[in-house]
C-alpha cells in the first residue's frame, strides 16, 4: 500500500511540475508580449495575442481539465 502512495504522489508531483512549467511559460509570453507591444497598435497586438494562444493550443485542453477538476 505504501508504494502505491508513493507512485501517486510521485505523479502528483509531475502534474504540479508540469503546472508551474505551463504557467511560466504562459506569463513569460504575456511579459515579452507586452514589452514587445509598446509602440504598436491595439490591431498589432491582438493578431500577436492570438498566435501567441495557437501556439499554447495543444496545452489548452489540459488547462480545462485542471479547472473542471478543481
Amino acid at each position: 500500500m505504501c508504494q502505491m502512495q508513493d507512485l501517486s504522489d510521485q505523479g502528483l508531483l509531475q502534474d504540479q511540475r508540469y503546472i508551474v512549467s505551463f504557467a511560466l511559460e504562459w506569463k513569460e509570453a504575456a511579459i515579452s508580449r507586452s514589452r514587445k507591444n509598446r509602440g504598436k497598435t491595439v490591431v498589432l497586438q491582438e493578431m500577436e495575442r492570438k498566435q501567441d494562444e495557437q501556439k499554447m493550443a495543444p496545452l489548452v485542453p489540459f488547462r480545462q481539465s485542471l479547472q473542471t477538476a478543481g
